[in-house]
């Protein structure tokens, strides 16, 4: 008899163990989902700023240590050219960004804002966290922006919480230049469909459910939007990044209507 009841005792908690978990929202995911969205827009926005300006005026004028140089030299006819922006051990820009290491990206022609960029990585980190393989941003006169992908064999992103990946496919829809030739503040209808692993090293998809809104003045890029994220063995669930505030706060909902604030 004894036996009998510490077996219910231990089924029981259990079964409550297990419904816990099944309700309980997995953060993981979605903060390193967008996590990589951010670094995915914080690439674009660094050659926009500065790369049309170097390729004009065949020099980088900046006082703020980025030395830039080109393979063939900038200022032949020769193209493609593969530029490259080296941060050294680290150089804090504009957002409090700080990034290290080269950033590498090559150009077909002598012009950098309506033109397909191909970029890869040495060494090179944003924030800390450092990203290896390639990134295309392939130039769409339609939208005034980008369709792009992380290559056939997606993207790392390392930093002290381990490695996660992602690969799949993303878009950029310009809104809006803010009336300035400056592409640096401009605004983007965000999109993708991609997959990958996290830093715990469970898979997951996300998705957009509706566009997110991409500010370029703002320090965390992601100001409005939603996206659906299912992690493997985990429920769909729903990340909500507000309706325009800048900030990293996002909001991730269960299918059960749980829901958690979560920073990304």
């Amino acid at each position: 008899m004894k036996k009998y009841i510490l077996f219910v005792i231990i089924t029981s908690i259990t079964l409550v163990s297990c419904k816990k978990d099944e309700s309980d929202l997995y953060t993981q995911a979605a903060s390193d989902a967008a996590l990589a969205e951010q670094l995915t827009i914080d690439v674009l926005r660094e050659i926009l700023s500065k790369g049309p300006d170097y390729v004009a005026e065949k020099a980088y004028s900046g006082a703020d240590g980025l030395i830039v140089t080109s393979d063939p030299l900038i200022e032949s006819d020769v193209f493609p050219k593969e530029i490259t922006f080296n941060y050294g051990t680290g150089i804090t820009g504009p957002l409090g960004t700080t990034r290290k290491g080269n950033l590498v990206f090559t150009i077909p022609s002598g012009t950098v804002r309506t033109i397909d960029i191909g970029v890869s990585f040495d060494g090179f980190s944003i924030n800390g966290s450092e990203i290896l393989g390639s990134i295309t941003y392939n130039y769409s006169a339609e939208q005034n922006g980008y369709n792009g992908d992380y290559g056939a064999d997606g993207i790392s992103i390392i930093n002290n919480n381990g490695t996660m990946r992602i690969s799949g496919e993303f878009s950029f829809e310009r809104t809006s230049t803010s009336g300035t030739l400056d592409s640096a503040d401009d605004e983007y209808n965000y999109t993708c469909n991609n997959s990958g692993t996290d830093f715990k090293r469970t898979g997951f998809t996300y998705s957009t459910q509706n566009s997110h809104l991409i500010d370029l003045t703002c320090p965390d890029y992601i100001t409005s939007g939603s996206s659906f994220v299912t992690p493997n063995g985990k429920g769909n669930q729903t990340l909500d990044f507000g309706s325009g505030t800048c900030d990293a706060n996002a909001t991730l909902k269960a299918s059960s209507g749980e829901t958690k604030n979560i920073s990304f």
